[in-house]
């Protein structure tokens, strides 16, 4: 199970909208992989935020191997805002990306996906 920390399409009390919250359970959660996003579908994420998710993550690693002897760590994937303009930025801190708008005529969401776009995107994420 995949959790997006960032809900962007769901609504939950405000107590839950802080990604501390979130960040400090982790473990607890035992979920497969982090999908952090940004504010808005084709926004990209907080740098800030990913850093913060890298660190909870490789914290709660480590409290898992000292607990019960193995190391547990979910995958950091982001879900939105990926695009030649951040790829640095996303390969720095992410194991994964899903990536849509970028890729997308005009860089809109709706439209279908322009082979040039996935051509620059993908050389700039094998640089």
């Amino acid at each position: 199970m995949y959790v997006d920390l960032h809900k962007k399409h769901t609504v939950f009390a405000d107590s839950l909208n802080s990604l501390d919250l979130w960040l400090e359970n982790i473990l607890f959660q035992k979920i497969e992989g982090v999908v952090i996003t940004g504010k808005a579908t084709g926004q990209p994420v907080e740098e800030n935020d990913l850093r913060r998710t890298r660190d909870a993550i490789e914290k709660a690693k480590a409290q898992s191997q000292a607990a019960v002897g193995m190391a547990w760590c979910p995958l950091l994937v982001i879900g939105s805002g990926a695009s030649v303009d951040n790829i640095s930025v996303c390969k720095r801190y992410a194991d994964a990306v899903i990536v849509g708008s970028s890729l997308k005529k005009n860089g809109y969401w709706e439209c279908p996906v322009e082979e040039y776009r996935v051509q620059r995107f993908m050389e700039a994420w094998n640089a």
